[in-house]
């Protein structure tokens, strides 16, 4: 029997109880008046009665005794029917507690059971990160001796391209810094994660672009852990409509290395700063 329907039991035993000891209190009352009537009728007999008054008190008190036996006949079959709610009170309240603790049992096994699934699907998710970061570091071995091709790599959401990213590329070309820039370095045909991986390392420094949108993509969160891991890259972000709130939620690390925000500097004062930093790793 489901929990709400012993609740509605035992809310409708819990009202016929209330009725039937209201009805039992007021039957008692009723037997008090008719006992009240006797004695009045009793004390106003005397002596001076006459035979035909005598004979109709009589009468009225043998109709109160008769109402007074109906009352208690009523008072006992009420005190029954109190007996028997009562009884299935105590039984109805009993299979319900059964059912609550059936369910907080059930739903205890459940929170267990997500709990256990939550942690083993994390540990997969570890596991698959570890092993990208495992391949990534191979193949880090395996070109780590190859001189750098470019001066800059620029990482960064495909939705910031147009606004930010295809701008300050032309700047920094200009400014006769060389560049791994998707849309410029990866040809019809290349395999793009090989070529990434190749611009990674052929590149001096990481320009990290972060943005909302960086930080919801996965493929720049890769580029960023491949980058974090090259101990002879240099990373530089670059805070593009983000706070720095986002950007500590984001990565920590990141947070910690200082940046420049495009809020306060033009493309033209990025590229000089950058061509500083080229300078001094030369």
């Amino acid at each position: 029997m489901s929990i709400n329907t012993l609740r509605l039991q035992l809310e409708q035993i819990n009202k016929d109880l209330v009725r039937a000891n209201q009805d039992l209190a007021e039957s008692g009352k009723r037997s008090a008046r008719e006992n009240e009537s006797i004695i009045r009728i009793k004390k106003s007999i005397t002596k001076n009665t006459s035979l035909s008054s005598l004979q109709s008190k009589n009468r009225q008190i043998e109709t109160h005794n008769r109402e007074i036996a109906r009352q208690a006949k009523k008072q006992v079959e009420l005190q029954k029917k109190i007996a028997t709610l009562t009884a299935r009170k105590v039984d109805t309240e009993k299979k319900l507690r059964n059912e609550e603790l059936k369910i907080n049992q059930e739903l205890s096994n459940e929170v267990v059971a997500v709990k256990q699934l939550n942690q083993e699907l994390i540990a997969q998710v570890e596991r698959e990160r570890q092993e990208k970061l495992e391949a990534i570091q191979k193949k880090t071995e395996i070109l780590a001796s190859l001189d750098n091709e470019f001066d800059v790599f620029i990482s960064h959401a495909s939705e910031d391209k147009e606004e930010f990213v295809e701008p300050l590329s032309k700047i920094l070309v200009e400014h006769n810094i060389s560049i791994f820039y998707d849309k410029e370095s990866i040809d019809w045909g290349d395999s793009i994660p090989t070529k990434i991986d190749k611009g990674i390392l052929h590149s001096k420094i990481c320009l990290l672009v972060i943005s909302p949108n960086f930080i919801r993509k996965i493929w720049t969160q890769r580029e960023k852990d491949a980058f974090m891991m090259l101990d002879d890259k240099k990373i530089l972000p670059i805070w593009h409509k983000v706070s720095k709130d986002e950007v500590q939620n984001f990565s920590p690390t990141i947070a910690s290395i200082n940046a420049i925000n495009t809020a306060d500097n033009t493309l033209e004062e990025i590229a000089e700063k950058l061509q500083q930093v080229l300078s001094k790793t030369q």
